[in-house]
């Protein structure tokens, strides 16, 4: 199969050949940085479906949705289920993010330039715009960049000004801003997300601790009703445990209610009872 020639669609499209090899039809362009693949970086960045990344990855039943019908509150408390929800997540955006980084290095976007006054020009640029003044096909990405924030674009054109001049550690570095920008920091819904999570995270830590507090003051008060049950039986005269469990039953059962216990001694009082009285060891007279 020969290669076929493509249009200018984003994503750029990806054709198989004969031998199974697939590969991007890279439009080819005469000037410096290459129009068309850099919009096609900018256009993985800005589409990038974040939301579902995350929840085919960790919430893959809700992942079908669309995001209007997204049942948010199924969302959260699915997600904030899973331990270590939070930093999951942030590996994950931050795994995305460097292969999005990596994409844009395998592009021959930017190549280093040796006319200084054509770095001039493209660095003192008012907008990326007029950056890319004549270059072929700038009417088609005219809506991209305007979607751009003012802020993102400058880091944009000033990543590939310093590409230009040779500058590589800058240059990237430049570029890792604008993409950590648009998938963290300035992504809202991983704002929304987080911070709903964060709270549903707190809301399950908190009802956890509640609820070990509610069974460590259950347990605290139910070991005060045996010691004062054995203490009862300790210091009476009773010819066996079982005689004093008979005898004890109405005492030990008002002193629970009266701590508090959730025990129940109607039907399994007697044996309860019995159980602690023979667990004490007291010593039989001589």
């Amino acid at each position: 199969m020969d290669e076929q020639e493509s249009t200018l669609i984003f994503p750029l499209p990806i054709h198989t050949s004969d031998g199974g090899k697939r590969y991007f039809t890279i439009p080819d362009s005469e000037k410096n940085p290459n129009l068309l693949l850099f919009a096609q970086f900018i256009h993985t960045v800005k589409c990038c479906d974040w939301l579902n990344l995350i929840l085919r990855e960790f919430a893959p039943h809700l992942s079908d949705f669309d995001f209007e019908e997204l049942p948010v509150e199924e969302v959260i408390e699915s997600l904030s289920g899973i331990d270590d929800i939070l930093l999951k997540i942030e590996k994950l955006s931050k795994s995305v993010l460097e292969q999005t980084l990596s994409f844009a290095e395998k592009l021959p976007i930017v190549k280093e330039e040796e006319n200084i006054e054509v770095i001039k020009k493209f660095a003192s640029a008012n907008s990326l715009h007029e950056a890319f003044e004549g270059h072929e096909g700038l009417d088609l990405v005219t809506n991209m960049f305007a979607a751009l924030e003012s802020k993102q674009a400058d880091i944009l054109q000033a990543s590939l000004a310093c590409h230009m001049a040779g500058l590589t550690k800058p240059a990237q570095t430049l570029l890792e801003e604008f993409v950590s920008n648009e998938f963290l920091h300035g992504n809202e819904l991983y704002h929304w997300l987080t911070l709903d999570l964060a709270s549903g995270v707190s809301k399950k830590y908190s009802a956890r601790k509640a609820a070990k507090s509610g069974n460590d003051s259950k347990h605290r008060i139910n070991r005060q009703v045996r010691a004062k049950a054995v203490k009862l039986y300790l210091d009476g005269t009773f010819h066996n445990p079982r005689h004093a469990t008979k005898k004890l039953l109405p005492k030990v059962a008002e002193i629970s209610a009266k701590l508090g216990s959730s025990l129940e001694w109607e039907n399994n009082g007697f044996e309860r009872l019995y159980g602690w009285l023979r667990a004490s060891n007291k010593p039989k007279k001589v």
